[in-house]
């Protein structure tokens, strides 16, 4: 008989984003042995994309902000916040992975994908705990967001370390470090050729 592929709860997702926030090295290995088809990864990836931006539209309109004023019109819109997150996720995707592999790393692209795509996964649930606590405890906002940017490179460190099959947790987070400032750079130097700034982003103009 054909293997069927295995039914999830909420109850089961929950557990999973809990032991991978308390253990990430034994979560990311839970997580690499469901091995989803591509397919259904990207569909994920999209559907997270759309979840984290109605999130961040909640918490615009909790915060009586406007994200058209927050953002520039181009992105203050949930269509271009949505592929604003997709883009960087998928970014994210391909710099694991890349990277990962010329440092020797041995995790293959739908491993690599299906990680991040996790790793936005728990965030979801990290940005839904943060709109709770901005009703009940909004003096503690500032400090669960910098908690949450904290627990980001400390799971992806651990993620990519069982992923690649590393052996340095230190030499991946510098190693994560290094290519975040390398691709922000190389993007700010695109955008300045190409004549991109601020004024471009908010008013939505061409180029």
């Amino acid at each position: 008989k054909a293997r069927r592929p295995p039914v999830f709860k909420f109850s089961d997702v929950s557990n999973l984003i809990l032991e991978s926030i308390r253990d990430p090295q034994e979560g990311a290995t839970r997580v690499l042995s469901f091995a989803p088809p591509r397919e259904a990864l990207w569909l994920l990836l999209a559907l997270v994309a759309v979840l984290s931006t109605l999130m961040s539209q909640v918490a615009f309109v909790l915060s009586g902000a406007s994200a058209d004023a927050s953002m520039g019109t181009l992105m203050g819109t949930p269509v271009g916040m949505a592929a604003l997150q997709a883009l960087f996720i998928v970014g994210t995707v391909y710099l694991v992975y890349w990277v990962g592999r010329a440092c020797g790393g041995q995790g293959s692209f739908e491993e690599t994908l299906l990680l991040v795509v996790w790793l936005q996964v728990i965030f979801v649930a990290v940005q839904l705990a943060q709109l709770v606590l901005a009703i009940v405890a909004p003096f503690l906002t500032l400090l669960v967001l910098v908690a949450s940017v904290g627990l980001f490179f400390y799971l992806l460190t651990y993620f990519v370390l069982v992923l690649h099959r590393f052996q340095s947790a230190g030499m991946v987070f510098a190693g994560i470090v290094i290519s975040g400032f390398g691709t922000l750079f190389v993007l700010g130097l695109a955008m300045s050729i190409l004549g991109i700034g601020p004024e471009t982003l908010s008013t939505g103009g061409t180029f």
